[in-house]
């Protein structure tokens, strides 16, 4: 009985599910290996004033890199607003080939050095502060966010690539990172459901008493019906 319950509550998360990205555990000593750009995923960082995060991946020529900074929409990070950097190595990129729904153009020049692009790499730079957001509400985690940043464009070839988040203005707040499209969900995911709902409810200062009320029910429905069953054995 408590295993079909356990189940069924699993199995009743898949639709809210479909519509979430991949939890994405950071290295916080260094680079962080995206594994698959194509499939969506998410990263709930703080970035600490003078602090550069890096996100490393690969891509074949012709494949879409789907980019999105998102911040608070609430408290003093709601006016942090990080920039992002898109670096190919050994490959140029170019305006033209991208398309930018949110944020802004940075001159890509004067951050060439700061983000550890050479001269061979190209880069593009793309600035939340002072350009139009989008509020955005995210039903896995019931948290609300402001979209600051989109960027879509076709990798230019076969090869590593590199992001880079940073502040321009040495500020420091939280922002979330999503990168891809597909979603791609197994039993893992969902056995890690009330873990990673915990962590991004916290993360974004939220209530986490829904959780437990859910979980309290589950219980009680779980011990019930085990309850009900061993009665009605006994007869």
């Amino acid at each position: 009985m408590r295993r079909c319950v356990a189940m069924a509550f699993l199995f009743g998360l898949a639709p809210v599910l479909a519509q979430a990205h991949n939890y994405l555990d950071p290295n916080r000593a260094g680079e962080t290996h995206i594994p698959d750009i194509a499939v969506s995923r998410v990263v709930y960082r703080l970035l600490s004033a003078g602090e550069v995060h890096r996100y490393g991946f690969t891509a074949s020529a012709g494949q879409e890199l789907f980019i999105q900074l998102l911040g608070p929409t609430e408290g003093p990070d709601a006016l942090h607003a990080p920039a992002f950097a898109l670096i190919a190595r050994g490959h140029p990129l170019s305006l033209g080939s991208a398309r930018l729904e949110h944020g802004r153009w940075l001159d890509a020049a004067s951050f060439r050095k700061l983000v550890g692009a050479g001269d061979a790499d190209g880069l593009l730079v793309v600035a939340g502060e002072g350009a139009e957001f989008e509020p955005f509400f995210e039903p896995f985690t019931s948290t609300g966010y402001r979209i600051r940043q989109t960027l879509s464009l076709s990798a230019p070839a076969e090869g590593s690539y590199e992001l880079v988040v940073f502040d321009p203005a040495h500020g420091s707040g939280r922002y979330v990172l999503a990168t891809g499209r597909r979603e791609r969900f197994g039993p893992g995911d969902l056995l890690r459901f009330p873990s990673v709902w915990l962590e991004v409810r916290r993360f974004m200062g939220e209530s986490t008493a829904p959780l437990w009320v859910a979980l309290g029910v589950i219980g009680a429905a779980a011990v019930g019906g085990t309850a009900l069953l061993i009665l009605h054995r006994a007869r």
